[in-house]
């Protein structure tokens, strides 16, 4: 390959895996997840593939928000190049683990591209961009800064849920 190809030009070599601490049953479905191929679409070429996964798992949800400042309704985060997972006893109640986690691999992805630093309800809705293949149902209530407040307190799983559908509303038909 030349050496003025772009990222997604290149073969991947494979992704440097670093799962310390995770649990063993979570390392396939990991590793699907954070796959080249969020969507399966031309968008997956986008940004350039992960290189590494650093991944961590709280034990509690106390050490989960003090590791990512987030509260215990999230099931996972980006802090800096690292995805933290919530404890086992919060990620059996996520609905859809794999897509939760292609979400966070999307934001991993955005980091080792050296995306500029946005806004997090931006970042958000790009990150939901390039894991999401369906367009979301709803109407959006075009004000931004509502949507950050919105990001910023949700507490419970229902309200992070909801946060994020309103910024997918938004923001997918960017």
């Amino acid at each position: 390959f030349s050496s003025t190809a772009a990222p997604w030009d290149r073969e991947s070599p494979g992704v440097e895996l670093d799962m310390l601490g995770v649990a063993p049953t979570l390392r396939t479905t990991l590793k699907q997840a954070c796959s080249e191929s969020l969507t399966g679409t031309p968008r997956d070429r986008l940004i350039p593939a992960l290189r590494t996964l650093k991944v961590r798992q709280a034990v509690t949800s106390t050490s989960f928000a003090e590791k990512t400042g987030l509260p215990a309704g999230y099931g996972a985060a980006t802090v800096g190049e690292t995805l933290w997972l919530a404890p086992m006893s919060r990620l059996r109640k996520v609905g859809d683990l794999s897509k939760l986690l292609q979400h966070e691999c999307a934001h991993l992805r955005l980091r080792q591209a050296r995306m500029a630093r946005m806004p997090r309800v931006l970042e958000e809705g790009v990150a939901l961009w390039l894991s999401t293949t369906r367009a979301p149902v709803g109407k959006c209530t075009n004000d931004v800064r509502m949507l950050d407040i919105k990001l910023r307190n949700a507490r419970t799983p229902a309200a992070v849920r909801d946060a994020y559908k309103h910024v997918q509303l938004c923001l997918h038909p960017l």
